[in-house]
């Protein structure tokens, strides 16, 4: 292995910009536009999903949130949140949630979380879905 040989030049050095002060840096995060998680689906998008088969195969069964995670490419846990609509989400996550079944989310499909949708009586959904994985 052979040595390499640096030489310094002080002269050829640049100035380094100052570091940023601890309260420039939390104004500057304090200042960005948060992610509104406040999102929940209304009846209109509740009723979208369902008539087009999202939740439900053809025998009329209710997915697991483990198969639409695996097929929106979300965690179980935020699918739940989706389909429970009692705790928000952000858009960009329901609009994740209709772009893997095809679906356009129009403004009505959703509102804020304190805009009172109600929740659908859902006898699939009332209890958490739970899968069991046993190893052979």
């Amino acid at each position: 292995m052979s040595l390499q040989r640096f030489d310094f030049f002080p002269d050829e050095i640049s100035l380094l910009s100052p570091v940023a002060s601890p309260t420039s840096v939390v104004q500057r995060i304090a200042a960005r536009p948060s992610r509104q998680r406040g999102i929940v689906l209304t009846e209109h998008g509740w009723k979208k999903l369902v008539g087009m088969k999202v939740l439900q195969n053809q025998h009329g069964e209710w997915h697991t949130y483990e198969l639409l995670g695996d097929r929106t490419l979300l965690s179980p846990r935020t699918v739940s949140k989706i389909v429970g609509r009692e705790v928000g989400v952000d858009r960009h996550t329901l609009k994740q949630f209709f772009d893997a079944f095809d679906l356009f989310l129009e403004s009505d499909d959703y509102c804020l979380k304190s805009c009172g949708a109600k929740k659908s009586s859902n006898p699939g959904y009332k209890a958490v879905a739970f899968v069991f994985h046993f190893q052979l």
